[in-house]
């Protein structure tokens, strides 16, 4: 028995083709002030924003248009283009958005411009925006530390906020500096006796200590304390 083959979708385009490379040809520009690198799903492909390197003011991320189509039954589809300007204000608004419950006053340190480079009065305004709610969710953290001293209670963006504006609390995240396993290279907590990984044993006396390993004798444990020794050092 034939099968019948699908019905074929007509596919609809709603903008004249001048038009339509006219606005693929739209650019705006995302600057970020942070070190975040951030992606969004807006329902159509957009570029992620990177954050800014050491030692830069921002960042710059350059925005176009979307395309996107709705279907509208008896098999038609109808194409649609959304233009730069708009892209770029709905990923800003969602970027800056998400990082507070008060969307006037929220502000993650993202802004557009027209132009690649923004004016110097337009960075001065973004960066009083992020200075003025980073100051109030390093004041949240505070409260929240006072009460608690419990790190649970200090969220990502206290965090972001504190590396931002470059100050010390006691509820600043520390970064642990990790040790790589000389037998496989990976990451490892300080101090661990053997690595979980591929068995290489990185602390002799912890790892018998421990019941990790069996007990050895003095010239055997100095033997392996050297090849570990000589392990760590390559």
């Amino acid at each position: 028995m034939a099968t019948m083959a699908a019905p074929m979708r007509e596919i609809i385009s709603g903008i004249p083709p001048d038009l339509l490379k006219a606005f693929q040809a739209e650019r705006v520009y995302i600057h970020n002030l942070s070190e975040e690198t951030v992606g969004l799903n807006l329902g159509y492909p957009t570029p992620v924003i990177h954050g800014k390197a050491v030692g830069e003011r921002y960042s710059t991320t350059p925005v176009g248009g979307a395309e996107t189509q709705r279907d509208m039954g008896d098999n038609k589809i109808v194409k649609d283009y959304v233009r730069a300007a708009d892209v770029g204000k709905d990923m800003v608004r969602m970027l800056n958005e998400n990082v507070g419950t008060n969307a006037a006053e929220s502000c993650a340190g993202f802004f557009l411009t027209t132009t690649p480079e923004p004016t110097e009065a337009e960075l001065e305004v973004q960066e009083q925006r992020l200075r003025e709610f980073s100051s109030v969710l390093i004041g949240a953290a505070d409260a929240a530390w006072e009460q608690t001293h419990d790190m649970r209670f200090i969220s990502g963006l206290m965090l972001r906020a504190a590396r931002y504006m470059n100050v010390d609390r006691p509820w600043r995240a520390k970064v642990i500096q990790m040790q790589a396993c000389p037998g496989c290279g990976t990451n490892l907590m300080p101090g661990v006796a053997v690595c979980k990984t591929c068995g290489a044993i990185l602390d002799v006396q912890k790892a018998e200590a421990l019941g990790l390993i069996p007990t050895r004798t003095a010239e055997a444990r100095t033997r392996a304390e050297d090849r570990s020794s000589t392990s760590r050092s390559k």
